[in-house]
């Protein structure tokens, strides 16, 4: 029935009608609904939190955020029980999105999201009728490009909740000629896959055109998922299948990526000789290059640092030999292996090699995190700190004293990098200087510094990055459960999009308050 209806009232962006169809379509069957004064009297802090949940929720501005809390809503109703007003904030929800999104892909997607949350909150024939609307306003697309794409979204997003069946069927709708036919079905198999549904996935898999790179691409990292889970026999088959669809893509590129692929299942299973024979088969030398570090980082790991810095040497004199900004792009996965096995002085040799600052500077950036993720502080500070553009180096600086709180360093040097990163936008340009103080914001709330984050504040003029820094702020309240500070500082903010953003995660916070505080009757 909603397969049949739907085109006609979405596509013609009837209101009117399109609430009529949904009520008639998804309103709950007659059952019990408790006497709410009752029910709100004997759960009083539950009812209290629901009701500043839904005042802050009709204030929402911003769709996508109001669609969102409504969805919180409905959820932690469902949650204590409540599954009439659950299911009627449900359909709130599906008039919001057919009243607010006049594009017919935000439409689906919108759709799709309201399915989604029904289904997972166990409301499967609702979730049928929104999944069948979601899929017949994307077909309902005159774009075939953007028809193929929606349709292909819509896929994954209903495999990733585990309904196979329902993804397969979605797929099939696209032309098997678009790559978007491939790349649905890619996603499908990988998402059983992940599922331990590696048979299933396989199957899927072997359904993909065989001229596809991308067929090739998942055989190999199914394959990498069963050597994960300990198949030696099943992956080194896999491997085998992908290595065989890789040989049947004709243009290099989509041969390339399929056969990194298996060089990365060959990797997962500890085979360096099976990786080493992939790569060698590899005809894209960037690509070849990135499947040449991959390889070095696995012997680096499994202790012969010898044999990675000689196959990163190799990658380096192949990446030297090309000209421009070629050499560029090859010489940009080098340095990251370098600097992903520790060889920092090469990394800086190698980048110092580049010529244009704006490419040195993306490469800076880079070591300068990955040294970050491996908490060597001083390192990431000497990379960072030699980057041109003033804005990027002194926001770095403050994200420095993020990743040092969240690993646990002493307060003093946190405290040290962040006041390292202010006396240096105190000197710099007002859009640095703006963008920094909102990284500063940030961290500042974050570490529970709320005085010094709203200290931040005072060095902003834009409303957004004003907005950016109350919301890290209302994250914070969230965090300690301070809901009426959490409330107070989101109706401070003035810019529309960060204030609706905050006021929705307020409203989550209330739903979750309100499920932790119910005890169900008799208890």
């Amino acid at each position: 029935m909603g397969g049949r209806i739907f085109p006609r009232l979405f596509a013609a962006r009837s209101l009117p009608a399109v609430l009529a169809a949904l009520l008639a379509l998804a309103a709950p069957p007659a059952q019990a609904q408790p006497n709410m004064d009752e029910w709100c009297a004997a759960h009083a802090e539950t009812c209290g939190h629901f009701e500043t949940a839904f005042e802050l929720t009709n204030a929402i501005e911003v769709p996508l955020h109001r669609i969102d809390a409504i969805l919180e809503n409905a959820r932690a109703l469902s949650a204590v029980g409540l599954e009439v007003p659950a299911r009627h904030n449900f359909e709130v929800a599906l008039r919001n999105v057919v009243a607010s999104y006049e594009r017919l892909d935000a439409r689906s997607r919108g759709l799709t999201d309201v399915g989604v949350a029904q289904y997972e909150t166990g409301l499967t024939d609702d979730a049928t009728v929104s999944f069948d609307g979601a899929l017949e306003v994307a077909l309902a697309i005159e774009s075939d490009n953007d028809r193929a794409r929606m349709v292909m979204e819509f896929a994954g997003d209903v495999a990733e909740i585990g309904l196979w069946e329902r993804a397969l069927e979605a797929a099939h709708r696209i032309p098997e000629d678009r790559p978007e036919y491939a790349r649905a079905l890619a996603a499908i198999a990988l998402s059983q896959g992940e599922a331990g549904e590696l048979e299933a996935a396989a199957a899927t898999a072997g359904a993909i055109p065989e001229a596809s790179t991308y067929r090739g691409q998942t055989l190999a990292d199914l394959a990498r998922l069963q050597a994960e889970a300990g198949d030696a026999d099943a992956a080194e088959a896999l491997i085998a299948r992908a290595m065989a669809a890789a040989g049947s893509v004709e243009n290099d590129a989509g041969r390339s990526f399929a056969l990194q692929a298996v060089v990365n299942a060959e990797l997962a299973r500890g085979d360096l000789d099976g990786a080493t024979a992939a790569a060698a088969e590899i005809p894209d030398q960037t690509v070849w290059i990135e499947s040449q570090v991959a390889i070095a980082i696995a012997q680096a790991e499994a202790g012969d640092a010898e044999a990675a810095a000689a196959i990163l040497a190799a990658a380096r004199a192949r990446a030297d030999a090309v000209d421009g900004l070629g050499r560029v792009m090859a010489l940009t996965p080098v340095v990251n292996g370098l600097a992903s096995i520790g060889h920092w002085d090469a990394a800086a040799e190698a980048i110092a090699s580049i010529d244009d600052q704006r490419h040195r500077d993306s490469l800076l950036y880079d070591v300068g995190r990955t040294a970050r993720q491996v908490q060597d502080w001083d390192t990431a500070l000497d990379f960072i700190e030699q980057i041109e553009r003033e804005r990027i180096r002194l926001t770095e600086i403050a994200s420095l004293a993020a990743d040092q709180h969240g690993a646990g360093v002493a307060p003093d040097q946190v405290a040290e990098t962040l006041a390292a990163a202010a006396d240096a936008a105190a000197s710099a340009d007002p859009d640095a200087a703006g963008a920094v103080f909102v990284v500063l914001g940030r961290v500042q709330a974050e570490m529970g510094d709320l005085a010094a984050a709203r200290e931040s504040l005072g060095h902003t003029t834009y409303e957004s990055d004003q907005g950016a820094i109350l919301l890290a702020i209302v994250r914070a309240h969230l965090a300690a459960g301070d809901l009426e500070a959490a409330i107070a500082t989101a109706e401070e903010i003035t810019d529309s999009h960060k204030r609706s953003e905050a006021m929705a995660e307020v409203v989550a916070g209330l739903a979750d308050a309100a499920v932790a505080a119910y005890v169900p009757d008799g208890q």
